[in-house]
């Protein structure tokens, strides 16, 4: 059945090896978005505080705040490493992807073209075993000698021989497109539980 290229994505474990280097470069990335922002956060013992009129909770909560603000561009340099990591990632991601489509579509184009070949060599070993056959008929009816027979012959087993290469080199293009396809995709888990 033809490949489509989303399906290499899927079934090559090299790019779903690609596709989790993204997941975790994105996740870092929002991570870094994350902590740039200030957070303030009170607990029970601060609430409490507040509460029992010591207003000096919420003083540090905003100084923790500013402090986190005014950092002098160290989480704005964060943020841009990350952001570079994660357009490598997709870079990456995106350059493999595209090399197992061109890698896959030259094998499928080698393997028509081989294929076509082997036809050819099939109907000119047709034709050689007749033009044995027939030269044999001949040399047994005494009308010729046997050079035109050995010479029938060796032309067959020289398109014997071209079949049986041209055969060996589709299995090894078969083999290549095996790997370069991938495995299977595993299918996705049912509701059920494993």
């Amino acid at each position: 059945p033809p490949i489509r290229p989303v399906d290499l994505l899927r079934r090559r474990p090299d790019l779903r090896a690609r596709q989790a280097a993204l997941a975790a470069a994105d996740a870092d990335f929002e991570k870094a978005l994350r902590a740039r922002l200030p957070s303030l956060t009170l607990d029970g013992s601060g609430l409490w505080q507040l509460v029992s009129g010591n207003p000096g909770v919420i003083v540090q909560a905003a100084l923790d705040a500013t402090l986190n603000l005014f950092d002098s561009g160290a989480r704005e340099a964060e943020i841009q490493a990350r952001r570079a990591r994660l357009r490598g990632a997709g870079i990456r991601y995106l350059r493999d992807w595209l090399a197992a489509v061109r890698e896959t579509d030259d094998l499928l184009a080698e393997l028509r073209s081989q294929r076509q070949r082997r036809e050819r060599v099939a109907q000119r070993l047709r034709i050689g075993e007749r033009l044995y056959r027939a030269t044999l008929d001949r040399y047994r009816e005494g009308v010729s000698d046997y050079l035109p027979l050995l010479d029938a012959l060796r032309g067959l087993q020289q398109q014997q021989r071209e079949a049986l290469h041209l055969r060996a080199g589709e299995q090894r293009i078969l083999v290549q497109l095996r790997i370069a396809i991938g495995p299977p995709a595993a299918p996705a888990p049912q509701g059920g539980r494993p």
